[in-house]
């Protein structure tokens, strides 16, 4: 018996690498591509179901949300499936609620640091909560109370070992 390879496509024919299966390149027969927008005319990309320049979840080709006006959508989620939802996030012990704060008027997450770990939106080296790119607060303790090597200020590990 003969086994076949299949290659898995999404719905409009698209491969994992965005090669359509009839065209054979990143476009298919009417011009749009995986993400479902049509790049012929680059002064007006249209998507394939919303007939706009957004995508249904709010997203255009480059992957900037309309209401963001950054990569990430109101839910602290990426076109791609990223999420912004990490360990130094509003504090409420509810990671989903935390994600989806925006706390400036440029939609920028309140997780948001830039390239050299400013926070974008208290223009400073810590987020509203008072944690740092890397999720430590001005002590070098994360939320949980632990630093980097995973003991806590009185030297106890999270098991209760000392160091």
């Amino acid at each position: 018996m003969k086994v076949g390879i299949f290659s898995r496509r999404d719905k409009y024919g698209f491969d994992k690498n965005g090669i359509h299966k009839e065209t054979g390149t990143k476009l298919d027969k009417d011009g749009y591509d995986k993400d479902g927008f049509n790049v012929l005319d680059p002064a007006n990309v249209i998507n394939r179901i919303t007939g706009t320049k957004f995508d249904e979840r709010g997203f255009n080709k480059d992957g900037i949300h309309k209401e963001t006006g950054t990569k990430w959508g109101r839910w602290g989620v990426a076109r791609s499936g990223e999420t912004n939802w990490d360990k130094h996030s509003g504090g409420s012990g509810d990671e989903y609620t935390d994600a989806i704060t925006i706390d400036d008027m440029s939609g920028n997450h309140p997780n948001t640091f830039d390239e050299n770990g400013i926070h974008k939106g208290t223009g400073t080296r810590y987020d509203k909560n008072g944690y740092d790119k890397n999720g430590y607060d001005k002590n070098g303790y994360d939320k949980n109370g632990f630093d980097k090597d995973g003991f806590d200020k009185d030297g106890f590990d999270k098991d209760g070992i000392t160091k």
